[in-house]
């Protein structure tokens, strides 16, 4: 008869898990970003800046309001899964964002600087 993991084994697996749709969401992000920069430097670059940004003053935020957490795991799961189901809207909002900025802010902008800082800005 399988012996059942233990539960520190089943919380490895899940933060491996979780790291592993970070790289994936990271990856996604790039490919859609680059469509809409029109490079593939300028979408890495961001994505990494904000993908690490997002770690750091997470970790940062998290680190002065553990401490008075009941249940710091199930906060960690529900932060996953709003994290998972914005992932899933990510399609539908990228269209209309982009829709509009190509239709209504760029074109008035004129000047090449100001259209990437907008779409820097925008992405």
């Amino acid at each position: 008869m399988p012996a059942f993991p233990s539960s520190r084994a089943v919380f490895y697996l899940l933060f491996t898990v979780s790291g592993f749709a970070g790289l994936v969401y990271e990856s996604i992000w790039t490919h859609y970003l680059k469509l809409f920069l029109g490079h593939a430097a300028y979408a890495q670059s961001l994505v990494l800046v904000v993908f690490m940004g997002g770690m750091a003053a997470g970790s940062a935020w998290c680190s002065r309001i553990s401490l008075g957490l009941r249940n710091p795991l199930r906060s960690y799961a529900l932060v996953e899964a709003v994290v998972g189901l914005c992932a899933l809207g990510l399609h539908e909002v990228f269209v209309a964002v982009t829709d509009w900025s190509y239709a209504s802010l760029l074109p008035g902008l004129g000047n090449e600087w100001l259209v990437l800082g907008a779409k820097l800005a925008i992405s």
